[in-house]
């Protein structure tokens, strides 16, 4: 059931030219940041800052979900959390259909 999805996340600029920060929010409440190169952050609800974030989109891979819940990898690991994330299930696009 592994298929592409985009993310909802929180998006900063960084230092470095070529690479955005990118924030999700993991189910459990944690913070998962990562650094992922501009032209993979779309969808973006304004001018990227270094103080304040702005909303936007990447792509993941969905490998499960249920009614609350979606299992993703992202192309991006995070030392202390991994790849994989479990976010809920509205962050994603498109919504995942059971049948």
């Amino acid at each position: 059931m592994i298929s592409e999805v985009s993310v909802k996340c929180e998006v900063l600029r960084q230092g470095h030219k070529l690479t955005y920060l990118v924030k999700i929010k993991t189910l459990e409440g944690y913070q998962w940041e990562g650094a992922f190169e501009k032209e993979k952050v779309f969808d973006l609800m304004g001018v990227v800052s270094e103080t304040v974030p702005i909303k936007g989109r990447v792509h993941a891979t969905l490998m499960t979900f249920n009614s609350i819940s979606a299992l993703i990898e992202l192309p991006v690991e995070n030392a202390k959390i991994g790849k994989r994330i479990n976010i809920p299930l509205n962050y994603i696009w498109p919504p995942p259909s059971s049948g």
